[in-house]
């Protein structure tokens, strides 16, 4: 955090309310919940020169809710778990590997994370010294799938979250004028799942169970201390049809907007378009920033 901001490292589960973003070299305090910070960062990345395995980790971030090291531990077997759609197990924060809860993720980032690891020009088979592709994989044992990263680097081996963060995260959002941490994209999940919940429940009764269904996807151990950090006053399978598909859509269509109309982020200079030489996936052209 930038030291103009006043701000104090976080101890406990309290949590910040906001990230920073540098304007007219000024470092200014916006609100966690701002709509348009995903899409900051997705601009921040592609303006750096991001490819498709970090708009991967960055979207499962963001709609997903987990956390960077839990998401680049994923493997082909936590994939295997909705038949490698838009669901993935995943291991929690003190669970030994267990995996005991999941992410969800929109279809279009699901389409995205099929495509980088079928790619073997710009993603994962071009690093994977087996050169494996889906098609492999559904022909492979629970043993040999639970060996299988989801995300690799240029040598082929597991990307670590230290190096996400400091050769990606932390220079392209540098170079943008946004101080945020990666675990700052779990908090907004979190913001923006209370507010989805406290804005659509239509009763207290409601209110209360979904966010219970919110604590069960989370996999929150101490709820109640958890809900008071996030200050505000709520199980898995229903959250996501209730809630998540609800987040997942409004994000879709702010993306949408964002694309036809770049003034929306008017602090940052618009990023030229380019020609696409055919046609593309509507969701994967908006994803990587190829549709004009």
């Amino acid at each position: 955090m930038p030291a103009v901001s006043g701000v104090d490292p976080p101890s406990g589960i309290r949590l910040s309310a906001n990230f920073f973003r540098c304007v007219d070299r000024e470092w200014l305090p916006k609100t966690i919940d701002d709509p348009d910070f995903p899409h900051l960062v997705y601009k921040a990345g592609k303006e750096y020169g991001w490819g498709l395995r970090e708009l991967c980790v960055v979207r499962i971030l963001f709609e997903g809710g987990g956390r960077i090291s839990e998401v680049l531990d994923l493997t082909a077997l936590d994939w295997f778990t909705s038949q490698f759609l838009n669901q993935f197990q995943a291991r929690n924060k003190g669970s030994f590997g267990a995996r005991t809860k999941r992410f969800v993720v929109s279809s279009a980032t699901a389409k995205v994370v099929r495509r980088y690891f079928d790619d073997d020009a710009n993603g994962r088979r071009a690093h994977d010294r087996q050169g494996l592709c889906l098609a492999d994989l559904e022909k492979m044992d629970a043993a040999e799938l639970a060996k299988v990263r989801l995300f690799l680097t240029t040598r082929g081996g597991p990307v670590s979250p230290r190096m996400f963060r400091s050769d990606y995260w932390n220079p392209a959002l540098r170079a943008a004028g946004i101080a945020a941490p990666p675990h700052i994209a779990r908090h907004w999940f979190v913001t923006n799942a209370l507010r989805t919940i406290e804005r659509t429940a239509t009763d207290q009764n409601e209110m209360v169970r979904r966010k219970a269904e919110l604590v069960q996807y989370m996999a929150w151990k101490t709820a109640e201390r958890t809900l008071k950090a996030y200050e505000h006053v709520v199980r898995d399978s229903d959250f996501i049809d209730t809630t998540l598909n609800s987040i997942h859509k409004a994000m879709k269509q702010r993306e949408q907007q964002v694309k036809k109309d770049p003034g929306l982020l008017a602090q940052f200079a618009t990023v030229q378009s380019h020609d696409v030489s055919k046609a593309l996936d509507e969701d994967i052209a908006i994803l990587t920033g190829a549709l004009a």
